[in-house]
């Protein structure tokens, strides 16, 4: 077997070979990036909507625990002998913490919808991602490929022509 540096070996295997390039270009790599790009960015939205949504939990709670202090003060009024426009008054402001709290809680709701949403749009950005980079591993294999049977035909193309040397130098 007739062992050529790789300098020589490439050059040969380039010039036999014009439709096979020394560097893999893969034709859709801009395309791969915006995606890469698009993917990251959704995943940033996540992580916005996540922290929202915690964010969002803890003024959920806040609330509940002011409805629950509410409702332990009204308790309390009830317990002992108030006016009747006091225990009124205690009683619209439990109504209104209640009110809030709902409104807090379908707050969290909404943004965990929203979270859901964004966390959706995140598989399919890495699902798209995922399949152009599958496109790249396929053509880069096609590459590899092709530049191995080029690189076969010129190793064979020289053998032969040193074979025909030798020969034509015994015949001589």
């Amino acid at each position: 077997m007739i062992h050529l540096p790789t300098a020589v070996k490439d050059r040969v295997s380039r010039a036999d070979a014009p439709g096979v390039s020394g560097q893999f270009k893969f034709r859709l790599e801009q395309v791969l990036d915006h995606r890469a790009r698009r993917e990251d960015m959704v995943r940033q939205e996540l992580a916005q909507a996540m922290a929202a949504v915690a964010a969002q939990q803890e003024k959920a709670v806040a609330a509940q625990a002011q409805v629950d202090a509410g409702l332990a003060h009204l308790r309390a009024l009830m317990g002992t002998p108030t006016e009747l426009a006091s225990l009124r008054s205690a009683h619209a402001d439990l109504a209104v913490l209640r009110a809030r709290a709902a409104y807090e809680e379908a707050t969290v709701d909404r943004l965990g919808d929203v979270a859901d949403e964004r966390r959706a749009e995140l598989v399919r950005a890495s699902q798209d991602k995922e399949a152009i980079g599958q496109l790249k591993a396929r053509a880069l294999e096609r590459h590899r490929t092709e530049e191995l049977r080029q690189d076969a035909i010129a190793m064979d193309e020289l053998a032969l022509r040193r074979a025909a040397r030798a020969r034509r130098g015994a015949a001589a």
